[in-house]
């Protein structure tokens, strides 16, 4: 089957009377369409009227400048005769089938190769997309997904990488170079070379079946983008060894270093500031892209909508991340918000919005990724909805009334995220020993930074009159 006839299987079709206009010039662009029978005109104003362009027939694609560049058209097209065309939608407006390029990038692989590690997390997302859509996809699609599904996936590793983290893995597993770390799982065959749970040695391997978390050289778990969690807990303490020397307490963390710029008491006050940092990466044309946290009580404020528009107006690569624990500062979204499902308030906007679990550790995982590759690539900003719980007040003085016991230890019960990776990773060969281990080095590093902080020096009272005004201009 040829792509273009493969896209049409994507798009809604149209049918179309002769000389019924399909857009005209000036017109707002955001999608493509494909001839699927008879002939549109492309024509352009010119002192002595309607000039006729060019004419296409079936299969050709026109008006794809829509989901590129979103720009007014430049021409007009209509139709030369009775036609049939096909809207092929940009992601901004449908998210529950493929784009057109994620189409093209699918349809050109075969399911049986060796893929270097960004090419098979781009393969895994869009196979994530096409599952959690599957209903809505296309016959096409659903077939590309059947295809690939259990594919032959390599993973290739940079020469001379280690790593001691544990891959967990479910299914075959073929060792064709260098590598050093461990695979484990419950049903694993290991071809060739070592045994289930054994020290691996390749560069490439070969999976048949599907692979839980990363498989990278550089994987580590880190606080706060790497931010050292002794002077977190020094700065929480107002003490001098602190990120801010212990004047920015626990509501103004910031560490320029790792590109954390802060925060503050004031409510979404942090929206504006990424949105700024957002458009400093591109006026600045660097690889960035800002990332801002913030909870369904924030985004009530006018901050947010005003930095949203802003970021759409002007493509900025931003995610904006909605963090819906429920009652914002005690009060139900019920009672302060008309529209509860905040993932779709970017709409508005043209930005796509992807309602999250926020208790699932691995479906934020994925949904990250896909938002990180839609900014990355130019498409400009996401809205995130992570829907998530607290188990305690919002604050030290908040008694959290306005709930029962029993509301709170239901979600404890039955969707609290650190009970549910671990029951998946007990389930795909970690041991109780493992976890273990890991809760005790947890456990150490809190201790640690506790008995750091403590014992790390109150700031002079001289630091009062530092880093307040801006000495030079």
């Amino acid at each position: 089957m040829s792509l273009n006839k493969s896209l049409k299987n994507m798009g809604f079709r149209k049918n179309l009377k002769k000389g019924e206009v399909v857009f005209r010039e000036n017109d707002p662009s955001d999608c493509a369409y494909i001839v699927g029978v008879g002939a549109i005109e492309i024509c352009k104003k010119t002192p002595r009227g309607q000039k006729v362009l060019k004419v296409l027939g079936d299969n050709e694609i026109f008006g794809e400048m829509g989901l590129i560049d979103g720009l007014p058209r430049s021409a007009t097209a209509r139709a030369r005769q009775d036609s049939v065309v096909y809207i092929l939608t940009s992601l901004e407006q449908n998210l529950n089938v493929l784009t057109p390029a994620e189409f093209v990038f699918l349809e050109n692989r075969k399911p049986d190769g060796v893929y270097n590690h960004e090419t098979r997390k781009k393969l895994y997302g869009i196979l994530a997309k096409l599952e959690r859509e599957k209903p809505r996809s296309s016959r096409i699609e659903k077939r590309l997904y059947k295809f690939f599904r259990d594919a032959n996936f390599g993973i290739l590793l940079d020469k001379d990488s280690k790593t001691r983290e544990k891959i967990i893995h479910s299914g075959k597993v073929h060792i064709l170079a260098r590598f050093e770390g461990e695979i484990i799982a419950q049903a694993v065959l290991i071809e060739k070379t070592a045994s289930i749970a054994a020290t691996i040695a390749a560069e490439v391997v070969m999976c048949k079946g599907r692979v839980f978390g990363e498989i990278r050289a550089t994987y580590k778990i880190k606080i706060a983008k790497g931010g050292d969690v002794k002077r977190a807990m020094a700065e929480i303490l107002g003490k001098v060894d602190g990120f801010c020397k212990g004047k920015g307490g626990s509501m103004h963390l910031a560490d320029f270093s790792i590109g954390i710029l802060g925060e503050s008491g004031i409510v979404a006050s942090s929206v504006p500031i990424a949105t700024g940092a957002a458009l400093a990466s591109k006026l600045g044309k660097k690889d960035f892209i800002s990332v801002v946290f913030f909870g369904d009580g924030a985004s009530n404020q006018g901050a947010c909508h005003e930095s949203m528009n802003m970021a759409a107006l002007w493509n900025l690569p931003i995610v904006f991340v909605v963090e819906n624990n429920q009652y914002a500062m005690g009060t139900a979204v019920g009672r302060s918000s008309a529209e509860t499902e905040f993932h779709r308030r970017g709409t508005a906007f043209r930005i796509p919005g992807m309602d999250v679990n926020g208790m699932d550790v691995l479906e934020v995982r994925q949904a990250a990724e896909i938002a990180f590759k839609h900014v990355r690539e130019g498409k400009g900003p996401v809205l995130m909805e992570c829907n998530t719980y607290r188990y305690r007040g919002h604050s030290m003085s908040d008694p959290a009334k306005y709930r029962t016991r029993e509301e709170v230890q239901d979600i404890r019960d039955h969707k609290d995220p650190i009970e549910g990776i671990k029951k998946l990773l007990l389930e795909n060969g970690s041991t109780e020993e493992e976890l273990k281990a890991i809760d005790k080095d947890i456990r150490k590093t809190v201790t640690e930074a506790a008995d750091f902080a403590e014992n790390s020096p109150e700031p002079e009272a001289s630091e009062l009159y530092t880093d307040v005004l801006v000495e030079e201009y």
